[in-house]
């Protein structure tokens, strides 16, 4: 196989496919009403749901580069929409995490506030201000893309490297820095929670409440690992930010298959460390299948 054609196209494309997949199963399985025990269950799901337009926009700019054939020189009006939704649709999933993390704090914290972190009203009142927050922070990015003339060829980019610099930096902060900074804080925060409501179930006695603490620290468990794998991934591309002279480099371009990769990956984070995640994932399955074989059975009879 072509080690060029792999690194451009069947690596990123079957990372966004199993990106799409894993959204997509990630959202049904949330719908199930069992998973009202797993914490902020509408905040997974728009997490999937802002992952999944993410991801569907990668994929057609992949095509895009692919095919050679451009949808945002059609009009200024595509290419400044199309890079503005491309910018705010980026940082919502770090946000939504913050969120989840704030959530899992404040049930081995402040048990008695769980509940108000956990109203479905106040999951979509934070998820519409973050992401009108995000249309308001990326407003630059209209008036800084534009359709010009290089080369007698047509492409959308920045207005001139000024303008570039100034929508990296940005972006930077917001899609980077200020989510890292959170998601670290509460993560240790949750850490040192752990730590102590491990020792408090081994010396309590009341296993109702050792149960609880014991689901908690399941779930502090999972909102840590999503929180840091995240990082990890987001971090390359970041650094690469401060490296322009790189950008034509293999490691500018991997940098940006793990950013992806963030955007493809919770489902399956979310499959292997949460147990009731599992059991309701294979009941959806088990479901789904005998919804297939009755609709195969009536089409023969």
């Amino acid at each position: 196989m072509n080690y060029q054609y792999f690194i451009n196209y069947i690596f990123p494309m079957t990372t966004l496919g199993f990106g799409l997949l894993g959204n997509f199963l990630g959202f049904k399985v949330m719908q199930r009403p069992k998973m009202l025990e797993i914490g902020p269950r509408n905040t997974y799901k728009y997490l999937f749901i802002s992952d999944t337009i993410f991801l569907v926009q990668i994929v057609v700019t992949n095509l895009q580069l692919t095919y050679n054939f451009d949808l945002t020189i059609i009009s200024n009006v595509i290419c400044k929409l199309w890079y503005y939704l491309n910018y705010s649709l980026a940082t919502q999933s770090s946000m939504l995490l913050v969120y989840i993390s704030i959530d899992r704090y404040v049930s081995i914290k402040f048990p008695a506030y769980r509940f108000f972190m956990r109203k479905r009203n106040n999951q979509l009142i934070y998820f519409i201000f973050i992401f009108m927050f995000n249309l308001l922070y990326y407003l630059p990015v209209v008036y800084n893309y534009s359709i010009s003339e290089t080369n007698n060829t047509l492409t959308c980019n920045f207005n001139n490297q000024y303008s570039a610099d100034l929508i990296s930096y940005m972006d930077l902060a917001n899609r980077v820095i200020l989510p890292s900074l959170l998601i670290m804080i509460f993560s240790l925060l949750l850490g040192i929670e752990v730590i102590k409501s491990r020792r408090r179930i081994l010396s309590n006695f009341k296993q109702e409440e050792n149960e609880y603490f014991f689901s908690n620290i399941s779930k502090a468990f999972s909102s840590i690992i999503l929180n840091m794998i995240y990082l990890i991934l987001q971090m390359p591309i970041s650094i690469y930010t401060f490296l322009p002279n790189f950008t034509q480099s293999y490691g500018y371009i991997f940098s940006y298959y793990l950013f992806y990769l963030s955007y493809s990956i919770n489902f399956y984070i979310i499959f292997i460390t949460i147990s009731l995640f599992r059991k309701e994932f294979i009941l959806f399955l088990k479901s789904l299948m005998k919804r297939l074989c009755c609709l195969i059975e009536k089409q023969f009879i």
